[in-house]
Order: structure tokens, then sequence, then C-alpha cells
């Protein structure tokens, strides 16, 4: 028997994602990497009351290249979004934070990624949306383990 692959859904839904979130941050100068980076900065301050984090630590937590990381970095620095410090321990070490104009985006940054998930389960029930992640979580670290 043959599968469908996986693969080509999961490519096709990841593009159709990237266009509606680049579509809706377009207005404010970004796309869907830096909405990443500042989600996560935000999630770090909000969840864990953290407000800085290395480029590094970043890159590991986002699963992305340090080039990428730096390049992002440059456009949301550059946007006035984030800043840079150098770490006063370890001059070697960039640590990032969100600036007053990046969290004056914040809740709009939010909403299009609620709107996101809504569009995406709005038919799923709990039990399918939970399944449904759970799948998700375990394909990621499948491909991940091989990457």
């Amino acid at each position: 028997m043959s599968r469908e692959s996986i693969g080509k859904h999961v490519n096709a839904l990841s593009k159709f994602i990237t266009y509606y979130i680049n579509q809706r941050v377009k207005k404010f100068n970004l796309n869907i990497t830096q909405v990443e980076i500042l989600k996560e900065l935000y999630d770090l301050k909000e969840y864990h009351n953290i407000e800085g984090i290395s480029q590094n630590e970043l890159g590991d937590k986002l699963h992305l290249d340090k080039i990428t990381v730096t390049k992002q970095l440059n456009v949301l620095s550059n946007e006035g979004y984030v800043i840079r410090k150098v770490n006063e321990a370890d001059n070697r070490i960039k640590e990032v934070y969100v600036t007053d104009k990046g969290n004056e985006i914040k809740e709009d940054i939010k909403e299009i990624l609620k709107n996101v998930t809504e569009i995406l389960s709005g038919d799923f029930s709990e039990e399918e949306n939970k399944i449904i992640i759970d799948l998700l979580k375990r394909m990621s670290e499948n491909i991940y383990q091989k990457v």
C-alpha cells in the first residue's frame, strides 16, 4: 500500500502559513522568521520573566543557524524592535532585548499568530487538536534527530 506524502502536505502548509503571516506583518517591515524571534523574546519575558537572551541561545531555541540569527537580528535592530548588548561578564556574548518599539507591536503579533492557529484548527475538536499537535511535535523531533 502506497502512503500519501506527509512531506508534501507539511511543505504546502508551511508555505501557506508563511505567506499568510508575511502578508500581515509587512506593515511592520517584518517577515515570519523575525516574528518567530520576537515571539520567543516576548514569551521569555511573559512566561519566564527573562528579558535578554544570547544570540546563540536564541538560535538554539528556534533551530536557526548563527548566520540566519545574525541577519534577522540586524533587520530587527535596524527597524528598532530589538537591541543587542554585550554581556558584562563575557564580552564575546551578545544578548538580545526587545525595545519599547518592539513591545508596541507585541499584541499585533500575538493576534496574527492566534488567527493562524484559529484558521488551522477552526473545525477541529479539542481531542483532534491535541492529537495533531502531538503528531507534529513527533514529526519535528523525528526530522530534527536526522539533521
